[in-house]
């Protein structure tokens, strides 16, 4: 997360210059493989990547999206943060992995969702794989509205490791495709329906100068670092 923001933080001080040159900077300095694609919102021009076309495992990244849209249906009352998920003994990760919810309970548990929320937020003590026993009742909900029948073409690979996964997973490939979609529609409208608030506050003077922005970056680590600016 702190590189993250970093990169961010990054885009926005430097010249577009000196950018690539910062970021694989910054990439030799974190001691492994990173990958970073710093893109211009407006024209979609990648001005400084690093790795950026390598494809890296999700592990708990997909969590935070998972624990959105199960919170999403708690506020529309579908859901609700007691109701129980039961992890069985087969969800567990393999032994020698990290998973203290297994150790505890090798049988299986039946946990809340409200557990899940809060690994989500707090540091997960519920591995990845377990907690996308939560994304079960998301999956039921979808699958209980209106369907329909679309036909995509995917490269010869997509789909190899897709029938790899779905065996994994004993999912069919047709349910983890539609979970797929469903899940980058989800996360790419709420995305840019941000980023359009965000612009709408701009055009409404609600931002923060860039120039104030730079200069208190530039202060960080500084004697008299400075206080983040203020709209």
């Amino acid at each position: 997360m702190i590189t993250t923001l970093l990169v961010v933080f990054l885009a926005m001080s430097c010249a577009p210059g000196s950018l690539q040159a910062r970021l694989q900077e910054l990439s030799d300095g974190a001691k492994g493989k990173v990958g970073a694609a710093l893109t211009l919102v407006e024209t979609g021009e990648v001005v400084a990547s690093v790795h950026a076309d390598d494809r890296f495992p999700m592990q708990s990244v997909y969590k935070l999206p998972i624990g959105m849209a199960v919170l999403e249906l708690v506020d529309r009352g579908t859901l609700s943060l007691d109701q129980p998920v039961r992890v069985e003994k087969k969800d567990f990760v393999s032994p020698g992995q990290h998973s203290p919810v297994r150790d505890q309970n090798p049988d299986g548990v039946a946990l809340s969702l409200r557990v899940f929320a809060k690994c989500v937020l707090q540091g997960c003590s519920v591995t990845a794989r377990d907690s996308s026993r939560a994304r079960l009742y998301t999956s039921s909900h979808r699958r209980s509205q209106m369907t329909t029948t679309l036909s995509v073409r995917i490269g010869l690979d997509t789909k190899k490791q897709l029938e790899a996964l779905a065996k994994r997973a004993r999912r069919s490939k047709s349910f983890l495709a539609a979970e797929a979609i469903a899940a980058f529609v989800e996360a790419e409208s709420w995305q840019l329906d941000e980023i359009q608030t965000g612009l709408t506050e701009l055009d409404e003077g609600r931002g923060v100068a860039h120039k104030k922005v730079a200069t208190w970056l530039r202060s960080w680590g500084r004697p008299r670092e400075r206080k983040a600016p203020k709209r």
